[in-house]
């Protein structure tokens, strides 16, 4: 930690010289274990919305830790205010018909837990820049910086409408969606009793909308015009299991405030610069929520109030796979439960011996191997399998195909 510990702090120095307003930094303690970090937004976009509660764990034994029991309310500058309710451990939301973002209006959070309060500056909900353009080319880059491993991929790019105000902050995510099959079709399940599906194809299709893990940041304020030119965002390898089926992208633009941006910016060069450290383990970039009573505790994350712009979803080429192709994907990506073949049960043996914790048990057509003195091969058998094998719920995602999907 010494080592990336100096030139963080110099970064924190100047960034709080930098900010137009008198910033406290504090220092973190050796441990760097138990320490609250937050996580959430408001946005002009409908609610509602989400803010997570975290305790960080040690570099030696790195883990999620969800803070559970806090009071977590969200208030504007008119007197409008709603308290969240946690709806997993660790995860607060708003109503849906509840505290909505408007552009103009200031934003704070205040949080109470374990006898603490906490509580961040207003901030602006600042008037979004609509994107221009984003698309994508495909281009090699280095993926591996230790073993100096090169890649083909699509690397995708945005560019930003004129600003009105010549200083401008932006900070983009990368929201992707992508199709994934289950290896089989299901031919039917066993909870003590056989259920057949209706549709076959029921849980064979899914797909998976998640946000990518890289920050991106950029401000106009040095540039020859309050517009950001083909800024390189987000890099899928064309080798990522992703681009198998289907991929779609979409940028999302905020207009952030410059201490959003000294921040977030801050957390971009040190995943830059430390192979992602940060990404698990936030110990050296404290954010916007203070301790009322204590504000030399080390509070890290921040509360984003920003304007959200969003691009249209592009579709990268779809892949396409032989009927060899997909077959041998589907033996190498599914494990056989039962069978008549290689000394394993039979499906009547393996129904029969189950219990209740066992259920349900999935049954598919698969690629059963025989090999023999001369030869092997593979024929397609009715056989128990994992779940993954039929149930491509398993891999994350939905079988609900979203409005925009096109096949």
């Amino acid at each position: 930690m010494k080592t990336h510990l100096i030139p963080i702090c110099i970064v924190i120095s100047i960034l709080a010289l930098a900010s137009c307003v008198e910033e406290y930094w504090p220092e973190l303690n050796g441990d760097y274990t138990n320490q609250l970090v937050i996580d959430g937004k408001i946005t002009n976009e409908p609610g509602p919305y989400t803010i997570k509660l975290s305790n960080t764990s040690s570099l030696n034994e790195p883990a999620y830790n969800p803070l559970s029991g806090a009071i977590v309310i969200i208030s504007d500058n008119e007197g409008n205010s709603e308290t969240l309710t946690e709806t997993s451990a660790g995860i607060y939301q708003t109503s849906p018909t509840g505290i909505q973002g408007i552009i103009g209006r200031m934003y704070k959070l205040s949080l109470s837990i374990a006898g603490k309060n906490y509580e961040t500056a207003f901030e602006e909900l600042l008037a979004p820049v609509p994107i221009e353009s984003f698309n994508y080319e495909i281009e090699t880059q280095l993926t591996n910086v230790t073993e100096k491993y090169y890649e083909e991929g699509y690397q995708f790019y945005v560019t930003s409408d004129k600003a009105t105000n010549n200083e401008t902050y932006y900070y983009w995510e990368v929201e992707e969606t992508y199709e994934n099959h289950a290896s089989y079709p299901l031919e039917f399940t066993f909870s003590g009793t056989i259920n057949v599906p209706i549709n076959k194809d029921s849980l064979y299709y899914c797909w998976t909308t998640e946000v990518t893990n890289n920050i991106y940041t950029k401000s106009t304020k040095n540039l020859h015009q309050a517009k950001v030119l083909n800024l390189p965002l987000h890099f899928m390898p064309l080798s990522n299991e992703k681009t198998r089926i289907g991929y779609s992208a979409i940028a999302k633009q905020f207009t952030i405030s410059s201490n959003a941006y000294f921040f977030l910016s801050a957390i971009e060069d040190m995943n830059s610069n430390n192979d992602g450290l940060y990404s698990s383990q936030p110990y050296q970039i404290t954010g916007n929520l203070v301790n009322i009573e204590h504000p030399e505790e080390a509070v890290l994350g921040y509360f984003l109030t920003a304007g959200v712009s969003k691009s249209e979803h592009v579709f990268t080429p779809r892949g396409f796979f032989t009927d060899v192709e997909q077959d041998v994907w589907s033996r190498t990506h599914c494990h056989v439960r039962s069978s008549g073949y290689l000394n394993l049960p039979t499906n009547y043996e393996y129904m029969v011996n189950s219990t209740p914790d066992q259920w349900p048990l999935y049954f598919a057509k698969a690629w059963i191997l025989h090999v023999t003195l001369h030869r092997s091969f593979y024929t397609l058998e009715l056989v128990g399998v994992e779940d993954v094998c039929a149930d491509c719920r398993t891999k994350g995602g939905t079988t609900q195909k979203p409005d925009f999907w096109v096949d």
